[in-house]
């Protein structure tokens, strides 16, 4: 599969990036089953 970042917006939503959604066919509706790994703190 691939391995990329997601952004959490301040509604708590995660954000894949367009390229990845593209190259994996990811669609709306589609389910994706995660692994966290590692939470990169971001913001002041």
């Amino acid at each position: 599969m691939a391995i990329t970042t997601v952004k959490i917006g301040t509604a708590g939503r995660g954000q894949i990036p367009h390229s990845v959604r593209q190259k994996l066919n990811i669609t709306e509706g589609d389910t994706l089953i995660v692994e966290i790994k590692e939470i990169l703190k971001g913001g002041p």
